[in-house]
């Protein structure tokens, strides 16, 4: 991967995203108009897992991120807004944010960025991550936190094994999951690009 520019994001200008995000089944719907919506500096332990594993070529790709942007003196374990990158491949423009911390039934649950803050973790850095509070009941994620946190989380390289659960699902419907599944209005990809296999329940 070769990153061709990037252009850096207010903590403002992430928040207010954050504010606009959309619910997958209803545009209409925007589950944390009237959230807390804040940045605050954690480690990995103090959130609690909603996803099965993760992939080592993942770890990899954030490591190369972390070492481009620190060298442009953007230290990516401490944004307060977002990065948006643009590289060589065909799928080209990406979003960096701090990981996604929704707080339901007071746990912190890490919706998004599980490989950021393994990465983090595992090197002993603590992270921002944007924390949103008051999420309407009738709104909660789809994902429910692994039973045992972080022991429950197992690596692989760059696949995940046939029929491999990736997480476990509050609601039992597929067509609620999808409808719950947050689209979050940044711009390009907040994903770093994977393959994988694999299903939920």
């Amino acid at each position: 991967m070769k990153i061709l520019e990037y252009k850096q994001h207010s903590a403002q200008e992430l928040l207010n995203i954050m504010k606009n995000t959309t619910l997958r089944g209803d545009k209409n719907i925007k589950p944390f108009a009237q959230s807390d919506v804040f940045i605050s500096e954690i480690k990995m332990n103090d959130v609690l897992p909603t996803q099965r594993f993760v992939l080592w070529d993942q770890l990899y790709n954030i490591r190369f991120l972390y070492d481009y942007f620190m060298n442009k003196n953007i230290d990516i374990s401490k944004l307060k807004g977002f990065i948006e990158y643009q590289t060589d491949e065909l799928c080209s423009l990406y979003s960096l944010t701090p990981p996604i911390v929704e707080i339901i039934d007071n746990q912190p649950l890490l919706i998004d960025g599980q490989h950021r803050a393994t990465f983090f973790g595992r090197n002993n850095i603590s992270f921002n991550a944007i924390f949103i509070n008051n999420v309407p009941q009738q709104y909660y994620p789809y994902q429910l936190p692994n039973q045992n946190g972080w022991k429950d989380v197992q690596y692989f390289d760059s696949a995940l094994p046939e029929g491999f659960v990736r997480k476990n699902l509050r609601y039992p419907d597929k067509e609620t999951k999808k409808f719950m599944f947050r689209e979050y209005p940044l711009p390009g990809i907040i994903k770093i690009a994977r393959e994988h296999t694999g299903k939920t329940y």
